[in-house]
């Protein structure tokens, strides 16, 4: 008979298939889809898809009610409702993978489409699917590397997210705690990703350099009750992921650390949960590992309970005893209250689904989770869950299914509403896996899009944001801190001015790359210099050049074009932090080629940059650091000379240039400081003068920093004054080691040094004081 009433589809023989359809009984789901059939071949849509609903309220999950229903949504536009009934098909062939790998392609993941034209292909290796996956990938395939790291036995939620994303980005997982394995994924990647915020994420980032690496960082939930975020160096981490918003705040609320973040939150493969209609019933269970966190004493005390109401409730749990005293616990306890036949504990189960086929609710009494992969992958199958109110909750999961009490939740057992769909649904709309790799490459697209910089507009927003020292300088650190920094350069600077120019510049023309606030600006100003021109790529630094020094000429443009140096020769030209950004070679070439033509023949270039003794070529799309060999070729090139090159920084900037462990120890510990607001000023500005003076006392012993260095040029045949000048000569050892003495006493007497991490920075400067260059 079916059989018939198709052939008479086929055929556009509709009144008569309709007229075949009515002698069908009304309680087969038969006579729905044929109908539904009917009306959509004669394109009334609505019609069709009211007699499908109907038909799937007897057959929730039948095949060809899916699809047939799923094609009348897709016609009516409703893609992603087409997706959700296509994705409650329990055994799908190739075309059901076909068409949600097209309902992907263009409405949510590139990369999860791909995954379905796999699967589809891998049912139907024909030629035309086969050219399709094909294209498709390639049409999608990125550049970029992206290594994913993490802890051996941690890897279970992030292992799929790397293989799906490995259909679109070049992918790399490393699980492993080797440092030569850990680096070499390092030195490959263009993306880190450092799967939970733990101990790898504190070796990694104290350990490896990661300049120009974009870096994620992904904190699920038991970080935020340890003390690891304090021990991560985040002057590394691009962005940091949470899986929750709750997780989020509890992260905040428990750690003054300034860091850019994302909230993706979890999803579960819901291809793997075959959905089925559930109804109220008797059998409970748990899956968890049985621990204090978990609360299963809980358990014992909601099945005994219930038992009083019908003896035919029962519990069985699926997970591993983390605590021996729980399994003396229950052994008591169910013998105790003669709950032998009620109360299972069936031990770590593989097989969840056929441990699930039979239950009708789902118990967590769990006190903290940042999500709860249990609930979900039972709601994904039409399970009821019975949830305890633990904080985030409500805003994860639905109110109604939540309680506070033992009480509340033999309420929630016991009633009579259960709806399976609704909860298959919660987890469709928001936790499925598709949309949270959408959020993963959402936040890598933004990373490209970050990698197109323009410090034009970085500077532009930098400045709008912070018109200060902090702004110009160390962002995170705070004012005080980047105030000692410029201190330490200032002095240096104004040093080497009196050595070349014997404190005399009324008759000298300066040029400064990049004035920023006028920090360097002021000094030229002090020295009533015979002409000044600045050149910043910031608006907001030229407007407010201009109201401050309205006797100096400050134009708004790149430091490698030379109409922006006017028609002027200079006798100093200076900068400071500015090279480095020069991340196009041929930029940077021009530029150098700009100071040579705009230099005097006696004229000096005085530029403080991060310069590299290990000829280490740090490049990234927002900075270069560059050696001393390359600086010595290139300036030679265009007839310049290095006149001498001198630290600036030891450890008080980050000491890139350092292969000794303890110098970045140092920084982090200081950063550590000055980022957490829990040290007020006064603390930190001790502090700070200890550290400077411990900076100097170093510099001046050992002649040589792992950071900024001054670097002073001239022309090849100009006089060079300042070739014998040593640190020594800036900065006077005896009245270093005083001003040390005196900020280390006042330290002692206020009890800094109980503090942990100022104990452990100041272990640390005690060790270099016998280092060796």
């Amino acid at each position: 008979m079916y059989e018939r009433i198709i052939e008479m589809i086929e055929k556009k023989e509709f009144t008569q298939a309709l007229n075949e359809v009515e002698k069908i009984e009304d309680e087969k789901w038969e006579k729905y889809n044929l109908n539904g059939l009917i009306y959509f071949y004669q394109n009334e849509l609505e019609k069709s898809k009211k007699i499908f609903e109907k038909g799937l309220e007897i057959e929730p999950i039948n095949s060809d009610l899916l699809f047939n229903y799923s094609h009348v949504l897709l016609s009516l536009g409703e893609k992603m409702e087409a997706w959700r009934y296509l994705m409650r098909i329990h055994e799908k062939d190739w075309a059901v993978y076909d068409i949600l790998g097209d309902i992907e392609f263009k409405n949510r993941s590139k990369a999860s489409a791909i995954k379905f034209y796999k699967k589809a292909y891998d049912l139907n290796k024909n030629e035309e699917m086969a050219k399709k996956l094909l294209e498709k990938r390639k049409s999608i395939k990125k550049n970029e590397k992206i290594a994913f790291f993490c802890l051996p036995g941690l890897e279970t939620f992030i292992k799929p997210i790397a293989e799906e994303l490995a259909y679109e980005y070049d992918v790399r997982l490393i699980i492993s705690k080797e440092e030569k394995e850990i680096k070499k994924g390092i030195d490959w990647a263009d993306i880190v990703w450092i799967e939970w915020a733990n101990e790898l994420a504190i070796y990694i980032t104290n350990k490896f350099n990661l300049t120009g690496k974009f870096v994620i960082n992904r904190l699920h939930s038991y970080e935020v009750l340890n003390n690891y975020p304090l021990k991560i160096n985040w002057g590394f981490i691009d962005k940091l992921v949470f899986v929750s918003n709750h997780i989020k705040d509890m992260f905040f609320e428990e750690f003054k650390i300034k860091i850019d973040y994302e909230i993706i939150e979890n999803g579960i493969d819901l291809d793997k949960y075959k959905y089925k209609n559930r109804k109220k019933g008797y059998n409970l269970c748990s899956i968890a590992h049985i621990n204090y966190k978990k609360s299963p004493d809980m358990w014992i005390e909601l099945i005994n309970k219930l038992t009083k109401f019908d003896i035919h409730y029962n519990m069985e749990v699926a997970g591993d005893i983390q605590d021996k005293r729980f399994l003396k616990y229950f052994d008591y306890i169910i013998n105790e209250n003669n709950l032998d036949n009620n109360f299972k504990l069936k031990g770590w189960i593989e097989e969840i689904e056929e441990f699930l086929e039979d239950k009708n609710y789902i118990i967590s009494t769990s006190i903290h989770e940042s999500f709860g992969y249990n609930i979900a992958e039972a709601m994904a199958r039409g399970i009821k869950p019975i949830i305890r109110n633990f904080r985030g909750a409500k805003e994860i999961w639905p109110k109604k299914l939540i309680f506070n009490t033992i009480d509340e939740a033999i309420e929630k057992i016991m009633e009579n509403n259960y709806y399976s769909e609704s909860y298959r649904e919660h987890i469709e709309n928001n936790f499925c896996f598709e949309q949270e790799i959408k959020g993963i490459e959402i936040l890598f697209k933004k990373m490209k899009n970050n990698k197109k910089f323009s410090y034009s507009n970085y500077w532009n927003n930098r400045l709008d944001k912070k018109f200060d020292i902090e702004g110009v300088g160390y962002i995170g650190l705070g004012k005080l801190y980047n105030s000692f920094l410029y201190k330490q350069r200032e002095d240096i600077l104004i040093f080497m001015i009196k050595k070349i120019f014997n404190n005399v510049l009324n008759n000298v023309n300066v040029l400064e790359f990049g004035p920023g606030i006028g920090y360097y600006t002021k000094i030229f100003k002090n020295y009533e210099v015979n002409y000044y021109r600045g050149i910043d790529i910031s608006k907001k630094s030229i407007e407010e050049m201009n109201k401050k020094f309205d006797d100096f000429d400050f134009i708004n443009g790149n430091v490698n074009s030379i109409n922006n140096y006017g028609d002027k020769k200079y006798n100093l030209i200076f900068g400071a932090d500015v090279l480095l950004h020069i991340t196009n070679e041929k930029d940077f070439l021009t530029t150098i080629s700009n100071v040579s033509e705009k230099l005097k023949n006696n004229g000096y270039g005085i530029f403080m940059e991060p310069v590299s003794f290990n000829k280490i070529k740090n490049t990234s799309e927002h900075f270069v650091i560059r050696s001393y060999d390359y600086y010595y070729k290139i300036l030679g090139r265009y007839g310049l000379k290095i006149d001498k090159i001198l630290p600036v920084s030891a450890f008080m900037n980050c000491p890139f240039d350092s292969d000794n462990d303890v110098f970045k120890k140092i920084f982090n510990a200081i950063s550590a400081i000055f980022s957490n607001e829990k040290y007020d000023l006064n603390i930190k500005k001790d502090i700070g003068n200890w550290l400077l003076n411990n900076e100097r006392a170093f510099l001046i012993t050992n002649n040589k920093g792992f950071s900024q260095k001054i670097i002073i040029i001239s022309k090849k045949g100009t006089e060079n004054k300042i070739n014998d000048v040593k640190y020594s000569d800036i900065f006077n050892l005896n009245n270093v080691q005083k001003n040390i003495d005196k900020y280390e006493r006042i330290l002692k007497e206020k009890d800094y040094f109980n503090d942990l991490t100022i104990s452990n920075l100041k272990d640390e400067l005690d060790l270099i004081k016998s280092w060796e260059t």
